[in-house]
């Protein structure tokens, strides 16, 4: 658990009211004693010497105008990840001592944070329109790996504090039961645009720079992105000849999505013929449709992954998608360290271990999501072999391969229904009162 690093010397600067209050105290300040001096006709750097405000005073103002404060004077922090179907989740500490569990996500137009805990930390509403409720967060802390490590009495300015947060109420349950764990919040382009921001998906290693204090030596692929709607974006080819611009979405687990309009202009999937009739994807308003196959090739300036799991939009596609033609998730951008630099409007890429690994789908066929403490099966693909064991929609998981689930997170449980063709599994379900065993021989289903 992540100990308790609240700045408790800021709370005076907690509000932005106070912050142009405080303005306004200066400002007459100023004025008083340079009038004042004036009638005596001594000399402005006389003036000052005699009359100049405390230097903190400056430094709590610069910390307000920003918004953030880094507690060390290196202007960036390692903070640890846990990568869970490859959403990128961290803890942080909101209010002083509420530990919350956020994900990273760049498809996200602001942060957001789940009504049940709004209402838990009974948080001021600061505005609503058309049943959408904006919330004040006066404090949002994040610890560096140093403090997680050595625990809350080790180097308390290890961290970095976020000030005078505006979130937007949101319902995450959607999203906690396919990904099996606690999310209270997701911190979007309000985060992003702060900083540089640098994902070590090899290491599980986020580490976040001041703009300012960043400089970048390494040989990765520089690219320029457009940060318009909030949403960063960048050209990249589909196939070596289907150019078009892609959302940068590291919220998205899949690989890569392409959008209706982009599907029907070049005549996917039936370009295809083997597809998955599934659906795509599994965000905050429950299953996404579409079907799941493969494209021969994505290329991304000179990096180009060959046959990445693609979801193909049929019909419905996200808000402005006519102009967009499609987005690419952390199933590619996990092959890379991803150094997103919105301050310059560029993101770099530099390979990683994982760039030249199969990007294997689902082999069992089970889709599944948690139920409290359950593990239930929400769908088996068609000819599966899932199917073929005759799992049915409901059926809970027990144990596999004799362990009980209980002892698997649901990350690991994903991990062993999607090894390599040929593998045996062997599971425990329950259906309704009944108990039954079987076993699976996994295959590649794309």
């Amino acid at each position: 658990m992540y100990e308790p690093i609240y700045h408790r010397k800021y709370n005076f600067w907690k509000s932005a009211e106070m912050h142009n209050h405080v303005l306004g105290l200066i400002n007459i300040f100023w004025w008083i004693f340079f009038c004042a001096n004036l009638c005596f006709a001594q000399k402005p750097e006389e003036i000052l010497r005699k009359h100049t405000l405390p230097e903190t005073l400056f430094v709590e103002l610069e910390i307000m105008e920003k918004g953030y404060k880094f507690g060390f004077n290196t202007g960036f922090i390692k903070v640890p990840i846990e990568l869970v179907s490859n959403h990128i989740y961290l803890r942080a500490e909101v209010e002083g001592s509420h530990h919350l569990s956020f994900l990273l996500d760049t498809g996200a137009r602001s942060s957001y944070l789940d009504f049940s805990k709004a209402d838990e930390l009974k948080l001021r509403e600061v505005d609503s329109s058309d049943d959408i409720s904006f919330f004040q967060l006066d404090s949002i802390s994040i610890g560096s790996i140093n403090h997680y490590q050595h625990g809350p009495d080790f180097l308390q300015e290890q961290r970095l504090t976020l000030f005078n947060q505006t979130v937007t109420g949101i319902s995450l349950s959607q999203v906690e039961r396919f990904d099996g764990r606690k999310l209270d919040g997701i911190l979007g382009y309000d985060f992003f645009k702060r900083f540089v921001v640098e994902i070590d998906y090899v290491n599980h290693i986020l580490t976040i720079y001041e703009p300012e204090r960043f400089n970048y030596t390494g040989d990765g692929e520089v690219f320029k992105i457009n940060l318009e709607l909030n949403i960063p974006k960048i050209k990249a080819v589909v196939d070596g000849v289907y150019e078009g611009i892609f959302k940068i979405d590291i919220g998205n687990r899949n690989s890569l999505d392409l959008y209706a309009p982009f599907v029907k202009k070049h005549k996917f999937p039936e370009r295809y013929p083997r597809c998955l009739e599934t659906p795509i994807g599994f965000g905050v308003t429950g299953p996404v449709e579409g079907v799941v196959g493969r494209v021969k090739s994505f290329q991304l300036g000179s990096f180009l992954v060959r046959s990445p799991l693609t979801g193909f939009y049929l019909n419905g596609s996200p808000f402005g998608s006519h102009k967009i033609a499609g987005r690419i998730g952390a199933g590619i951008l996990k092959k890379f360290k991803v150094i997103l630099d919105y301050p310059h409007y560029r993101m770099i890429l530099e390979k990683n271990t994982n760039y030249h690994l199969w990007d294997r789908y689902n082999t069992s066929g089970i889709r599944l999501i948690q139920d409290g403490r359950k593990i239930i099966v929400y769908q088996v693909i068609k000819n599966s072999p899932a199917e073929k064991a005759k799992i049915k929609i409901n059926d809970e998981i027990l144990s596999i391969n004799q362990i009980p689930v209980s002892s698997y997170s649901m990350q690991k449980i994903r991990e062993i229904l999607s090894q390599e063709e040929g593998t045996e599994i062997e599971l425990r379900l329950r259906r309704k009162t009944k108990i039954k065993k079987v076993n699976l021989i996994l295959k590649e289903l794309i």
